[in-house]
This record gives structure tokens, C-alpha cells and sequence, in this order.
């Protein structure tokens, strides 16, 4: 092999790209490990809002719900002024 070939050889070996790949799929389980836990602690504060609406006899709306109420309380506020 002369000069010139070495200057173009690959650094990269098969143990290189073993380490690559082993540090890809560390990241993916941390990165899973983690999504997991937001979720369950997601599920646990959906719970808990739950729990806090029942005892309080509060509930609560998105807002395309909301618009759909106050579209109705309009319509009866009109509906009392025309009579």
C-alpha cells in the first residue's frame, strides 16, 4: 500500500460502529426510560385532577366545549331580551 492509499483508508472499524450502535441504543432506552416516566407521571396528575374535580363538583372544558357554552348562554341571553 503506498501514501497515497493510506491518506483515503477508513478509520472506521467494525468495533467502532459496535460502539457507535451501542451508544445509539443507550440513548434510545434513556430517551424510553424517560418517556415512560412522563407518562406515568402525567397519568397520576390526570388522576389526581380528577380526584380534585369530584370533591370540589368542578369540571373542567376544552376550549372548543367553552365556545360551544357560551354560544348557548348568548342565545338564551337573546332569547330573554326578545321577550
Amino acid at each position: 500500500m503506498n501514501k497515497k492509499d493510506a491518506l483515503y483508508r477508513s478509520t472506521r472499524t467494525l468495533a467502532t460502529e459496535l460502539t457507535n450502535t451501542q451508544k445509539i441504543l443507550n440513548k434510545l432506552d434513556a430517551i424510553t426510560a424517560m418517556l415512560a416516566t412522563l407518562h406515568n407521571d402525567l397519568a397520576l396528575s390526570i388522576y389526581h385532577l380528577d380526584e380534585v374535580e369530584k370533591y370540589l363538583n368542578i369540571f373542567t372544558i376544552i376550549s372548543k366545549k367553552a365556545a360551544e357554552l357560551n354560544e348557548v348562554v348568548k342565545a338564551e341571553g337573546a332569547m330573554k331580551t326578545d321577550t
